[in-house]
């Protein structure tokens, strides 16, 4: 994924996809290891499997996975991480995901959030868009 980027210099330098300024997305502790900044992954979903499937993916890389498990866990964490991109499901057990993004995107415009759910219609997809 980051094979343009081989060493962790070019994150240190602010080569890396993602350029980081005060307040931008990724600027929290959570993107943080060994002193570097790295990009960091919100994963807001209840099933524990998906949860796992994100942290298996990313072992050994250069991500950071942060998981949530409700809507209002997740909006911790994008306040208090920052995290550069957020996967978020749209059926969550304490509000809508659909909701939640109009929350993120209150919060901080600039997080790009890609929507996953298991059963999902097209007429959720359409008004996701």
């Amino acid at each position: 994924m980051f094979r343009d980027y081989p060493t962790s210099d070019h994150w240190a330098a602010g080569m890396g996809p993602w350029r980081r300024n005060a307040g931008s997305p990724g600027t929290g502790l959570a993107g943080q290891q060994r002193g570097l900044l790295v990009p960091s992954l919100l994963v807001v979903d209840d099933d524990r499997s998906v949860i796992h499937i994100f942290r298996r993916g990313y072992h050994n890389t250069e991500v950071t996975v942060l998981a949530a498990s409700s809507a209002s866990e997740g909006l911790d964490l994008i306040s208090r991480c920052h995290p550069d991109v957020v996967v978020l499901d749209i059926m969550l057990p304490d509000q809508s995901g659909l909701v939640t993004f109009q929350q993120i995107h209150r919060q901080d415009p600039r997080i790009p959030v890609i929507f996953i759910t298991a059963s999902g219609t097209s007429n959720t997809a359409i008004e996701a868009m």
